[in-house]
């Protein structure tokens, strides 16, 4: 089950932030990302924050007995 439950939270990670980071490397993050009202450094970060929660979670999962 563990192992199942790790998977999952690797599908949900899903490979937004590397793909941000590909697609905004040498360009000017403090300008808005397309037409989402974020500029490049806030789409990042939202997904580095949400590879840290995917982390923490699988984190929390391997700590438990």
């Amino acid at each position: 089950m563990k192992k199942f439950i790790i998977d999952c939270i690797e599908q949900a990670r899903g490979d937004d932030l590397q793909r941000a980071k590909l697609s905004f490397e040498g360009l000017d993050m403090s300008l808005e990302h397309g037409q989402s009202g974020r500029s490049r450094q806030s789409v990042l970060d939202g997904y580095i924050a949400h590879d840290d929660k995917c982390n923490a979670a699988i984190d929390f999962i391997n700590n438990r007995p």
